[in-house]
């Protein structure tokens, strides 16, 4: 506003979506946006990035940027927006913790990161739960995760620990998730797969599948929880087992 940074509008980046900000500032629904806001030090170089987030231009046929710096609370920023004729979206949400058997009776639970800086919508995003038995399935119609958020979804919103999350999911309404005596993901042996299916083009891709029991190295006794380290999202190897589950409170252990 009028050449400086509002504090405000910056720190409520994160509750709005890449759509909902494009269409704020008129654009078409064809168009992507990626919009990177940096705190300049004395030599004007990047001293650090306060937001990040949107779609890259990579695959967009026509790109158009334009930079701008602006003042706020003591320093100078670097405001760079760029809009895109269909770029290759980067909001991929991450399952970084997980609890299929919890103590006394409580309920399952995992918990899913958003490493964009704009919110996340949760429509077209499906999970599965796999034993040997059958598959249990649940797609996301609605709801969305905030940026840099941990949304936390839940058997039993009631009684769940929700740690930090920015958001709790119950579904166990559902049906995906159990809580006492109800169990849906499998103690001993089993699969949780994450998928995503793109709107505009109605084709589901699996994100993660993780895995645990059997031969998987990864046995879960009562109370134990797997949890991924923030390096490589797919490679089992990179999860761990814990004693000591935080629902809603993930931090990488390595910076993804």
């Amino acid at each position: 506003v009028d050449g400086k940074l509002d504090e405000v509008r910056l720190a409520g980046l994160s509750k709005v979506t890449e759509q909902g900000f494009a269409a704020g500032l008129g654009l078409d629904a064809s168009f992507d946006v990626h919009l990177r806001i940096d705190v300049l030090d004395a030599n004007g170089s990047s001293q650090e990035t306060v937001f990040d987030g949107g779609t890259t231009r990579i695959g967009a046929e026509t790109s158009s940027r334009a930079t701008r710096l602006v003042v706020g609370d003591g320093a100078l920023y670097r405001v760079a927006l760029e809009v895109h004729d269909g770029g290759r979206a980067s909001s991929i949400l991450q399952v970084s913790e997980i609890q299929p058997h919890p103590d006394n009776g409580g309920p399952e639970w995992f918990e899913m990161h958003n490493p964009e800086g704009f919110a996340v919508r949760l429509l077209g995003w499906s999970f599965h739960v796999i034993d040997t038995r059958d598959t249990t399935s649940h797609l996301m119609l609605d709801g969305l995760i905030t940026g840099g958020g941990v949304a936390l979804f839940t058997g039993d919103a009631t009684s769940q620990d929700t740690g930090n999350a920015t958001q709790v999911f119950d579904l166990g309404v559902v049906g995906l998730l159990g809580v006492g005596q109800i169990d849906v993901l499998p103690n001993d042996k089993g699969e949780f797969k994450v998928d995503y299916t793109d709107p505009t083009t109605s084709l589901p891709a699996t994100r993660q599948a993780i895995l645990w029991g059997g031969s998987t190295g990864h046995l879960l006794l009562s109370g134990d929880a797997l949890t991924w380290n923030g390096t490589d999202l797919r490679d089992m190897g990179d999860w761990t087992v814990t004693d000591s589950p935080t629902p809603g409170s993930w931090t990488p252990v390595i910076a993804a």
